[in-house]
């Protein structure tokens, strides 16, 4: 919390540890301390604020999955690797924290956004967070194994 949450910003940063500041990129591993289960009040209203928000776009009913970077940036590029793409490992990471934080509804949205992924488009690496179109390698186990996890959970 001292270290890497921004209370103006509402969200978690890295450090540069060079200058010692907060990078000001506000990115989808800003929201991973959601799967934090002691998280602060606070910072978890915070941060379901900024996920649910146009940059990330979380919601009940997900009609696209949910973006690397903020999609309302200047340097948002969905296939520019960690700039945009949408990643199984995040995705799942932000439902775990939703479910821990009792945002059924939330949780629930990007889990079907998940499946929905793997179904339309296979296995793959990474997603375009627009399209939903399988980037990287096609079959890469981490979206697998989190796939079922997330199946497990019915």
């Amino acid at each position: 919390m001292d270290r890497l949450y921004d209370p103006v910003g509402g969200t978690f940063h890295p450090r540069d540890l060079r200058t010692g500041r907060l990078v000001p990129a506000r990115t989808a591993l800003g929201l991973m301390p959601l799967a934090l289960p002691g998280l602060p009040a606070r910072p978890v209203a915070a941060l379901l604020a900024e996920a649910c928000s146009p940059r990330f776009g979380l919601a009940a009913r997900m009609d696209r999955p949910l973006p690397s970077h903020d999609r309302t940036a200047p340097d948002f590029e969905p296939l520019r690797y960690w700039r945009g793409p949408s990643w199984q490992n995040l995705n799942w990471l932000l439902w775990r924290g939703l479910r821990a934080h009792h945002r059924l509804d939330l949780a629930a949205g990007l889990r079907d956004s998940m499946i929905a992924l793997v179904a339309t488009a296979g296995c793959h690496e990474y997603f375009h967070p627009d399209t939903g179109a399988g980037l990287g390698s096609p079959a890469f186990g981490w979206t697998a194994a989190l796939l079922l996890d997330v199946l497990a959970d019915a």
